[in-house]
């Protein structure tokens, strides 16, 4: 299955991007699709299902391995399949449960969907109408994936903490030593002075053999 969430630019410019995001069936129910409401699919064409909770469009894609992406220029996959549409879609395989595919099958009662077979609602082959294909890594800045720069200032954050939580307490120790010494120092000198007032005498010079 593939799964295309379409963005429109905030202008109302007739400019789109569409992020494709593919699955396979394997394993437990996918929590993401669960929340979008997934399993309970409408088969009335065009009907809309609410979404029961706030949902993150990132979250999908923070779910993948790496965040590779195939991109190109392309067209909506409906009729009259207009151009001029940016398209990316993510390398790796995401899963959705048997019990998921069915209620997506379920949800198209006039198309004859086989898995086995490939058989599905997929457009057929389009020219390719020299189109450029170009695999890119993503950065999402909203989201949870942290690009080089991001990571290299955490760590000198980091560094310069370390340092301060080790320097503060070395300086701290280092002026209260150099402290200690010169009161002990003072007190050493004081005392010398008052037990040479109470020994007015000159010290004598000790004898040599």
């Amino acid at each position: 299955m593939e799964l295309h969430m379409v963005h429109q630019i905030d202008t109302g410019a007739s400019e789109f991007l569409v992020l494709g995001y593919l699955f396979n069936i394997g394993g437990a129910d996918n929590e993401w699709l669960k929340d979008i409401g997934y399993n309970t699919p409408s088969a009335t064409t065009g009907a809309t299902v609410a979404v029961a909770k706030s949902v993150d469009p990132w979250a999908m894609a923070k779910q993948m391995n790496n965040m590779e992406a195939f991109a190109y220029e392309g067209s909506f996959t409906t009729p009259p399949c207009t151009e001029g549409v940016h398209w990316f879609v993510f390398r790796e395989w995401n899963y959705l449960s048997k019990t998921q595919w069915n209620a997506f099958k379920a949800s198209i009662p006039t198309v004859s969907m086989v898995y086995a077979t490939g058989n599905g609602n997929y457009r057929p082959v389009q020219p390719l109408n020299s189109r450029t294909i170009t695999l890119r890594t993503l950065h999402i800045d909203n989201g949870g994936y942290l690009s080089a720069g991001t990571i290299a200032g955490i760590v000198i954050a980091c560094v310069l903490a370390i340092a301060l939580l080790i320097g503060i307490p070395a300086v701290w120790w280092w002026c209260a030593r150099n402290k200690k010494r010169s009161e002990d120092a003072k007190t050493i000198a004081q005392h010398i002075e008052r037990e040479a007032e109470g020994h007015p005498q000159p010290y004598q010079e000790v004898g040599k053999n």
